[in-house]
């Protein structure tokens, strides 16, 4: 305790010198006080200097944020752009595919004869055909081939598909949804189209045969008696 007493009752002794007289002058301070006032300025200081650092920082990650958010639009409208690309390429490719439905090679490589499509019972039609092989030597040939049947009796034009897959304009969505073949002479497809509305009367058959990469071999409409 006497030395704690001691300590808190220490004084300083500052001498000031005037300028104008001379005579000195002598300021006590107690150095608790001086301690505190030092600790004071320091701990000023240091908050100066923890604010000045984080208006900094701020202020970078601000900048750092901005130029991020700009690179983020520009890849974004880049994305956007690119996703538009594509957009219009595709509808140009299927321009093309569907384009392609129509285009028949001069040189025929397979042929379809004996067509037959009846109305069986319970609103099912039976259908059969036979693909022939063209090729000198009967060289093989496969590919996909579909049948569409197309009528009226609906609002809209009714289509059915052998086999069963999605119609578009008139043809097959996938080809290779339809039914394969490989032949070297001959092959008979037949099958059946089952659960067709009462009011639908087919008027046409059209047989498309594609080649294994998506061409047009064969295509054909056949009016139905």
């Amino acid at each position: 305790m006497p030395a704690k007493k001691k300590l808190r009752d220490s004084k300083l002794t500052i001498i000031l010198i005037r300028d104008e007289i001379g005579k000195p002058r002598i300021i006590h301070i107690r150095l608790v006080m001086f301690i505190a006032l030092g600790i004071a300025c320091i701990i000023f200081v240091l908050i100066s200097i923890f604010s000045i650092y984080g208006y900094i920082i701020t202020t970078y990650q601000k900048k750092e944020w901005a130029s991020e958010k700009e690179r983020l639009l520009d890849r974004l409208h880049t994305a956007e752009t690119a996703i538009e690309a594509m957009q219009k390429g595709r509808a140009s490719l299927k321009r093309d595919f569907w384009g392609s439905q129509d285009r028949v090679p001069e040189t025929k490589d397979i042929e379809v004869k004996n067509l037959k499509v009846y109305l069986y019972k319970d609103n099912t039609y039976r259908f059969s055909f036979s693909l022939h092989n063209l090729r000198p030597s009967n060289r093989p040939i496969s590919g996909y081939v579909s049948l569409i049947l197309s009528g009226g009796g609906t609002q809209d034009p009714y289509y059915i598909v052998f086999p069963q897959m999605e119609v578009e304009k008139g043809h097959p969505q996938d080809y290779r949804k339809g039914e394969p073949f490989s032949i070297q002479r001959l092959k008979v497809v037949s099958g059946s189209i089952k659960k067709v509305p009462p009011e639908v009367i087919f008027n046409n058959a059209t047989i498309i045969v594609y080649s294994n990469d998506g061409r047009v071999l064969y295509k054909k409409t056949h009016e139905i008696k």
